[in-house]
């Protein structure tokens, strides 16, 4: 009898969204986060993330991703409904 063997091999990714702020001045009070976030409109949000400003827009009525101050998204919420490391640098 021939005996076979078995090999499993897992791969983890990881993938971390580095953002470059000018003046950590811009960040606000988010009520959910209870604490000061860098906000986003829509659509800078979906071109930093790499998601559909539909999807965002969604996810921002259903409680997923906090609303900020004006039309404004959470930062922090954003990376955390997205599952993602997000790390912000000062020029």
């Amino acid at each position: 009898m021939e005996k076979h063997r078995r090999t499993e091999i897992t791969i983890e990714t990881r993938s971390v969204t580095i953002i470059r702020t000018h003046n950590r001045g811009d960040l606000v009070r988010c009520a959910e986060c209870d604490g000061r976030v860098l906000t986003f409109s829509v659509a800078n949000a979906s071109l930093v993330f790499g998601i559909d400003s539909t999807e965002l827009q969604r996810a921002s009525l259903n409680g997923g991703i906090h609303a900020a101050l004006g039309s404004n998204i959470c930062g922090q919420s954003i990376a955390a409904y997205l599952k993602r490391d997000v790390r912000y640098i000062e020029d």
